[in-house]
Formats: C-alpha cells, structure tokens, sequence
C-alpha cells in the first residue's frame, strides 16, 4: 500500500545518508586494493529492503550476513572449481552458481536477494584466465561484508529515529530486537474470498511496515 508523505521522505533520507557514504568511501577503498570495481547495485537493492521493508525477514540482518556468507562462499567455489581449474565456461557457471546459491539460501531459511545478486555481479566480472582474479574475489567478497555492515548500522540509526519505524524487527530466529521473544505460532481464519476460506500461520506479534502495523505472516497460505 502507498505510504504517507513523511515515511517516503524518511526512506529517502535514509537511502541517501547511506548511499553517499558508500560511494565516497568505495573509490578510497579500491584505489587502496588496487581493484577494479564494487558492484554497488546489490546494496542498491539492499537498502530498498533496510528502508522500504522494514519488517521483511530479507530485511532483517541475520538474513543479511548470512545470506551473503553463503552466496559469496559459493562465488569462490564456482570460480575457483569451476572456472580457474576446470575451465568450464562463465556461461555454464553463472546460472550454476546463481542456482546453487539461492537453493542454499532457502534451505537455511536465510533468503536474501542481494546477495545473489552480489554473486552473479561478481561472477559475471571475474576472469576465468587471470590467476590473480581468485584473490581479488576474495578481497571484494570481504569488502562486500564490511559494506554490508555499514547499511545495517546506518539503517538501525536511520530507522529507530522515527517512531513510525523499528529496525530491526527480529536479531535471530524467534527473538525481537527489543529482546523479547515472539510468542507462539497460533492458527487464524481469515477470508480470502467470499466463498472461500483460507488459514493463515502467524506469530501473534505486530512488525512496522512503513508506518502501518502489520503481523508477521511466517508460513504459505494453506486452504481450508
């Protein structure tokens, strides 16, 4: 749903503060490690999430570092197995990569869809002939993290300004941030349709979604 005026505002702030921090320290940084590029797109994409889905599990950190660690983890095993000694072709790679990644991610229970897009940015980059392209990954990869980290201290300051918003909802699996723990699952019924019903599984705990205060829905719509 559209928001208020003032919680737009909020989000373009936040976004900005962000982003320009971002691209003045990403030329110092690259200039340092003499490389090439730090694909920006991902946390573009990132801060969507941080500050126009406050409440999204994608949004929380916990879905965010661990979603990036494992799809950075498969970068540099598909271009180091697959590219580097096997010489398969970066068109053969890149879907089996971006594939593999996000599969893993949604078995963790850690989607987070930047970080795919990280993976596909930098495996779409790399050079399968230069030996030195491996460790230069490695380098982005860690750059990436610490970058990553910046957008959640950023989006935790940005966010928790306004009374409107709390970000993070949840630190780990089953606790808010505020420390509390979320209660139970409980089993609603709500209609989907005049004619036909639906079950909903939710936590009886409220998240703010840009101004509006939603429930956490956390399994599949199931029918009746």
């Amino acid at each position: 749903p559209a928001v208020p005026w003032l919680n737009a505002t909020w989000t373009f702030a936040g976004v900005y503060v962000t982003m320009l921090l971002l691209v003045r320290i990403n030329p110092l940084v690259l200039e340092k490690f003499e490389l090439p590029h730090l694909p920006l797109a991902p946390l573009g994409a990132l801060l969507t999430l941080q500050y126009s889905l406050t409440a999204a599990p994608a949004s929380q950190p916990r879905n965010i570092l661990i979603g990036l660690c494992v799809c950075l983890s498969v970068t540099l095993l598909c271009q180091g197995l697959l590219l580097h000694l096997l010489g398969f072709s970066k068109e053969m790679v890149v879907p089996l990569a971006a594939a593999l990644g996000i599969a893993m991610m949604t078995k963790l229970g850690v989607t987070h869809p930047p970080a795919a897009a990280a993976m596909v940015a930098l495996l779409d980059h790399s050079d399968p002939v230069s030996a030195t392209t491996l460790l230069e990954t490695l380098i982005l990869a860690i750059l990436l993290v610490m970058a990553n980290l910046l957008t959640i201290v950023t989006a935790i300051v940005m966010n928790n300004l306004s009374d409107q918003r709390q970000y993070p909802v949840y630190w780990a699996m089953g606790t808010c941030s505020t420390g509390r723990t979320v209660p139970p699952l409980k089993e609603v019924r709500e209609p989907a349709h005049p004619l036909v019903g639906r079950t909903k599984t939710m936590p009886m705990t409220m998240g703010h979604y840009d101004g509006w205060t939603l429930p956490l829905v956390q399994d599949h719509v199931s029918p009746s």
